[in-house]
């Protein structure tokens, strides 16, 4: 089962919540969760909870807002009826091509990459201070920066979604890799192969 897999192998502490979430729908959360701490093994300690809440009026179905833990929104989570409608309210393109809920979760957790290359870089400074930078998305601005530079050709942008700001951007090409490998967006990959760097 990936929820033992989660809390042995990673060390995370997992809500109990998570088990009224249905089945299926919990199982492709949890493995787009595990993709992530597979395809990124040196960044040990990625995430540190997750947390089911109640999301109040928000239509978000999963987001990061302390850093390294991931927060599921009961109020869509725990419904067959509001996830499916969750999807089906989504534009064409909003998000990268064949994406699932998997693909969904693996995003969430591309943001936590982002706070954990913060915490790697600069070990020294306060937690406030790594929380602003996080806040101001000082990371994912200089991966994306680096990832258009050393692409040479126009590219297509990853998807609509990708386009709010560049830690939306690095947490899509996470999911877009995660989720088309080979066929991702140059982008994606472009970006994924940074933060692989910025890990070793």
């Amino acid at each position: 089962m990936i929820e033992k897999r989660l809390k042995k192998n990673y060390k995370i502490k997992i809500d109990k919540n998570i088990k009224k979430i249905p089945e299926h729908y919990r199982a492709e959360i949890l493995a787009g969760y595990e993709d992530v701490l597979k395809e990124f093994p040196n960044a040990k300690g990625l995430v540190k909870k997750i947390i089911v809440e109640d999301g109040k009026n928000s239509r978000t179905l999963m987001y990061t807002r302390v850093i390294r833990n991931v927060y599921i929104n009961r109020n869509i989570a725990f419904s067959v009826e509001e996830l499916d409608r969750y999807f089906e309210s989504l534009p064409e393109g909003y998000l990268p091509v064949n994406v699932s809920l998997r693909g969904v979760a693996s995003h969430e957790i591309g943001h936590c990459l982002e706070s954990y290359i913060l915490y790697k870089r600069d070990s020294e400074h306060p937690g406030r201070y790594k929380e602003d930078a996080w806040s101001r998305s000082v990371v994912a601005q200089e991966i994306v920066e680096k990832a258009y530079l050393n692409i040479p050709d126009s590219i297509e942008e990853i998807s609509i979604y990708s386009t709010r700001n560049d830690a939306e951007k690095l947490a899509e090409a996470v999911n877009d890799f995660l989720t088309n490998g080979y066929n991702a967006q140059q982008l994606s990959k472009e970006i994924v192969k940074i933060i692989k760097e910025e890990l070793r």
